[in-house]
């Protein structure tokens, strides 16, 4: 059976963080907002900013994880750094034309990481959903 990996899209402050733990705690590999600008200089000692520390989850109003942010990352730290840059995480957040490729590219790389399924949690997308059209998407919204 075929399966599509799922895509979760939200603004900030959504809860987006509290359906990552619930998919992370499933056979799911999962990648925390793969369009963060820290991923940008992403390497084995931003893992230790990361830690699991129950006063950073009160202190973000984040649900306690079970593995450390960025945890999924870091197998593939080194093919991080060399496909994904600024301008894709914010600069060009409309403007897909020149990123289709680089985007494309660097979420192929997230998508080949592991044979498991994979769910994805963006706070960085809703600009350009049409990117996403091979995976099953869902846009949280909370007002």
């Amino acid at each position: 059976m075929s399966y599509k990996n799922i895509c979760l899209h939200s603004m900030f402050r959504c809860g987006s963080t509290y359906f990552f733990e619930k998919f992370r705690s499933s056979k799911y590999t999962c990648f925390q907002e793969p369009l963060n600008e820290s991923l940008t200089s992403f390497n084995k000692d931003i893992l230790s900013i990361y830690q699991n520390d129950s006063n950073n989850y009160k202190k973000l109003r984040h649900p306690e994880l079970s593995n450390p942010y960025f945890f999924e990352y870091k197998p593939i730290i080194n093919k991080l750094g060399a496909n994904l840059d600024e301008s894709l995480c914010y600069r060009r957040f409309f403007d897909t034309s020149d990123n289709d490729r680089k985007l494309s590219k660097y979420i192929n790389i997230l998508q080949e990481s592991s044979k498991e399924k994979k769910f994805f949690q963006f706070c960085r997308t809703w600009g350009r959903l049409d990117l996403f059209s091979n995976f099953i998407n869902i846009f949280l919204w909370r007002n």
